[in-house]
């Protein structure tokens, strides 16, 4: 497992993303992991609200197999690189 491996998948799944989600709700999946991403970096404790636009948005994702397949790739990734050693 590798930084190059974690930056292959990543790049595969928001191609992935592109190719199912409209512009709109690319947009609107951009904002929400942005603000997960600023909740994360501050260490907030507090779990964000989705809106219903985040959520079908979400769900979309989720029902594409592909999508759901690199997601999870990828957080295994993600996982396995932050373990403490």
């Amino acid at each position: 497992m590798s930084a190059n491996e974690i930056a292959m998948v990543s790049q595969q799944f928001r191609r992935r993303l592109e190719a199912i989600l409209t512009a709109d709700e690319l947009a609107c999946y951009d904002a929400y992991h942005q603000r997960l991403q600023d909740t994360l970096a501050r260490h907030d404790p507090t779990s964000i609200d989705v809106t219903r636009d985040e959520q079908a948005v979400l769900e979309a994702i989720a029902r594409d197999t592909q999508a759901a397949a690199l997601r999870a790739q990828l957080d295994i990734l993600l996982r396995i690189s932050t373990s403490p050693q």
